[in-house]
């Protein structure tokens, strides 16, 4: 109701500093979850939530920590809502894949093509591709995957580094995994509540 009583050059800016603080609070919570204080990031990423709804970052970092929780269901509703508002992010869509996979298999081949298209070197998306294919007996398709991975010539294997393979066979996902490398979600930045 303010907003309607401001000039356009003042809407404009109005709307580029709440950005800016949503994207504040979203730093501070990939921040706190990092040094290991959930219910910090969590607060934080749950107000960067009900700021802008349309925020994909927001609902990912919820549902990262709903995977941290234990809590399959409510991560797995926060990291489809992620993917679906950002679909340009392979990492977004490989993690709803992840959390898709056991209930909702259909659904989680779908992610992982989706992150597959749009990273197609990425080796943990091709992976869990072959995987998803092969457990609902696609075994021609999950093949073609898993030999899409081998390199040609096999003394290939041994010019990977010490740091390629660490990354492949990690636990801990990567930034690419977790979204945070493949650009800006600022055309869903504002929700239609702030767009208006």
């Amino acid at each position: 109701m303010a907003e309607s009583l401001l000039s356009p050059h003042s809407k404009l800016r109005h709307r580029r500093s709440l950005r800016s603080g949503i994207g504040v609070l979203l730093d501070l919570a990939e921040r706190c979850c990092a040094h290991d204080h959930p219910a910090a990031a969590g607060r934080l990423a749950r107000q960067a939530a009900l700021l802008s709804p349309g925020r994909g970052r927001a609902w990912f970092v919820l549902g990262r920590l709903a995977v941290a929780a234990g809590e399959p269901a409510t991560a797995r509703d926060h990291l489809v809502r992620a993917a679906n508002l950002c679909p340009n992010r392979p990492g977004f869509q490989l993690a709803a894949g992840l959390a898709c996979a056991e209930l909702l298999p259909g659904d989680a081949i779908g992610h992982f093509r989706a992150a597959v298209r749009l990273s197609p070197s990425w080796v943990r998306a091709r992976v869990a591709l072959a995987c998803a294919l092969s457990g609902v007996g696609c075994d021609e398709d999950a093949a073609y995957w898993a030999d899409a991975l081998l390199p040609e010539d096999p003394g290939e294997l041994a010019t990977l580094s010490a740091a390629d393979w660490a990354d492949l066979s990690a636990a801990r996902p990567t930034r690419q995994e977790q979204g945070f490398d493949q650009g800006s979600d600022r055309e869903t930045d504002l929700g239609a509540d702030v767009a208006a």
